[in-house]
């Protein structure tokens, strides 16, 4: 049985355990009210805001912190050559405004749950808006170095040059010239968003050239084209001293440029004015279709009149100077030439003549040949064509065509009869067409009668009749392409021809 005192004891140790579970049951609700109250004003341990960790944490002081470190603004402003500039929010009167949300952050959390609360993360994003001083910031941006006109260097265009015999293409130049409005804008909404940095090159806000030299650029596609085709430099010396040229700059224009810019060749086109080019040239130096002025042995300088079988003067050959002209330009030439002629002067003497050539004034009936600029022979022993439509001996600049020893001269009259066939010894061509030239008349019995008026009624069909002698000696002198002039110094009537 149990004594009085072990049940005293065991009283004690009972009232002892109740005790002290009482005491631990209100000391840990005084802790958990002590938390509770703790969290109902500040945050729950891992409390990230704008991912950073304010964790125990007032929303004032949440608040504080953000603002400081948003206030605290500076925007680094990116320029072409590695230039840059900082711009402090301080000098535009930066300041971050809150939107309050810190606080309703804090009434989301449920202080009496602080203990399931603690390893959890609790994770926020709070806006703000940056308030500023936009004509502060417009006026720093403007003021800037690198936006002084003075210091921006203009874009250079590439550009299609020719130098060295070749086209080629000159370099762009990017330059440093910036549209001033755009990159105040930039700016001011670089710093709306809070960014750290802009670029102001990568942002184009750079006037740039407008044609560029990149591989590949239309520029270069050209220059390409233009080798092939158009690099060429024929120079043209004419005889009265002048020159005319195909440059690439013409040739350039021989081509068709596409719209895309781009140069293409057609041979037709290209061929059509190469002919208009010589044409052109041909009715710059041509002249024997031309009036030309004559200093005479006993009349002074008289004007050779327009004949239509005139061959003396300058001639251009159109068709061979089209085939060499065009072998040159294939060949990228860069030469000096005269043209091809037909046709061409002796020399620059008498007006073109030259100082050896012959001398007919048909009104006088006297020949002169004058060699090197001597009197080398003349004669009045010489009758000229008979003064009708038909037979007369036209005037004009020529020269003997042809030289032929027994010759058989063949006539015929206007509607193209074979009047006669006579032989001569000594033949020298003046006009092929006519088949007018010089020859001896005496032995084969074509001339008896050398008076001074014979051709007027009893003259050639158009030959020069000359004695036997003198046209022999004549032909010894005269060689092939020998200039001969024919004129008459008094106004003369033809009649028309009989039969």
């Amino acid at each position: 049985m149990e004594t009085k005192a072990k049940k005293s004891k065991k009283k004690v140790v009972i009232l002892s355990v109740v005790l002290g579970v009482l005491v631990i049951l209100l000391a840990f609700t005084a802790f958990y009210g002590y938390m509770a109250m703790k969290y109902s004003k500040t945050f729950y341990p891992h409390t990230i805001i704008n991912n950073i960790d304010y964790s125990g944490m007032t929303p004032e002081e949440v608040e504080e912190n953000l603002i400081g470190a948003n206030g605290e603004y500076t925007l680094t402003v990116k320029f072409r050559n590695g230039q840059t500039e900082t711009l402090s929010g301080a000098d535009f009167q930066y300041s971050y405004i809150l939107d309050g949300s810190v606080y309703d952050f804090l009434e989301e959390q449920n202080p009496l749950l602080w203990i399931a609360e603690q390893g959890k993360s609790h994770e926020y994003t709070i806006s703000g808006s940056p308030v500023y001083n936009k004509e502060h910031l417009t006026s720093l941006v403007e003021s800037l170095p690198q936006l002084q006109s003075a210091n921006m260097e203009a874009p250079v265009d590439a550009e299609l040059v020719y130098e060295n015999n070749q086209y080629t293409v000159t370099p762009h130049s990017e330059g440093t010239t910036l549209i001033p409005n755009q990159v105040v804008d930039a700016v001011a909404e670089a710093v709306a968003n809070r960014e750290p940095e802009i670029d102001i090159d990568a942002l184009g806000l750079y006037q740039g050239p407008q044609t560029r030299s990149d591989e590949g650029s239309l520029l270069n596609t050209q220059a390409q084209q233009l080798n092939e085709w158009a690099n060429a430099h024929i120079t043209y010396n004419l005889p009265d001293g002048s020159t005319m040229e195909v440059t690439p700059e013409l040739l350039k224009s021989w081509l068709i440029q596409n719209e895309d810019g781009t140069y293409s060749k057609n041979d037709d086109y290209f061929n059509d004015q190469i002919k208009a080019f010589l044409r052109e040239m041909g009715q710059k130096v041509d002249n024997v279709r031309k009036e030309r002025l004559f200093d005479s042995t006993n009349s002074g300088t008289i004007t050779i009149p327009v004949g239509e079988y005139n061959t003396y003067g300058y001639e251009t050959d159109e068709a061979a100077e089209a085939e060499v002209l065009k072998q040159l330009i294939n060949e990228h030439q860069v030469t000096a030439k005269e043209p091809e002629y037909l046709h061409r002067e002796k020399g620059t003497e008498n007006h073109g003549l030259g100082t050896t050539y012959l001398e007919i004034n048909l009104t006088a009936q006297h020949l002169w040949f004058y060699k090197d600029g001597q009197l080398a022979f003349e004669t009045d022993n010489m009758v000229s064509g008979k003064m009708t439509t038909w037979r007369y001996t036209p005037p004009g600049a020529y020269r003997i065509a042809n030289k032929e020893r027994n010759h058989i001269m063949k006539g015929t009259n206007s509607k193209g009869q074979i009047i006669y066939q006579t032989p001569c010894d000594y033949w020298m061509l003046i006009i092929p067409e006519l088949g007018v030239g010089l020859h001896d008349s005496e032995g084969n019995g074509v001339r008896s009668n050398w008076s001074k008026t014979a051709y007027i009624n009893n003259g050639s069909h158009g030959c020069i009749n000359m004695k036997d002698a003198e046209a022999a000696q004549l032909y010894s002198m005269l060689d092939t392409g020998t200039p001969v002039i024919m004129y008459y110094t008094e106004p003369y009537n033809l009649v028309p021809e009989e039969g």
